[in-house]
């Protein structure tokens, strides 16, 4: 099952997502080419490459905005904790779900690991 519903606009297809995906443990970082916005209080990325949009809700918005491919997930985290009614362990599971599906949408790309940041 996917985790994010796909609209067909014109050229591009519009992508809800909505942070449930599977878990990863690599080193991403995000994509340059791609361009953000935030319209009506919501966050989309346009990929014009792979003709998309995708519209983010507030947790990958959250994800999207904090994780720059130096903190980690756990830095990113504690910030959900501090917008969001959650614990840390429900927002690092959120983390680690919302940046799977970015990298399934392949708006992250993968990096060479650093072994330092453990």
């Amino acid at each position: 099952m996917n985790a994010y519903r796909a609209h067909y606009y014109g050229p591009f297809v519009l992508h809800v997502v909505d942070g449930i995906s599977g878990r990863l443990g690599r080193m991403l970082k995000k994509r340059s080419d791609l361009i953000s916005t935030e319209v009506d209080g919501e966050l989309l990325l346009l990929d014009v490459q792979m003709r998309q949009i995708h519209r983010l809700n507030g947790t990958a918005s959250c994800v999207w905005r904090e994780y720059d491919g130096r903190k980690s997930f756990k830095k990113v985290a504690e910030t959900l904790t501090q917008y969001f009614d959650i614990d840390i362990e429900t927002a690092k599971n959120d983390v680690e779900r919302v940046v799977a599906q970015f990298q399934e949408l392949n708006l992250f790309v993968q990096t060479p690991f650093d072994h330092e940041r453990l």
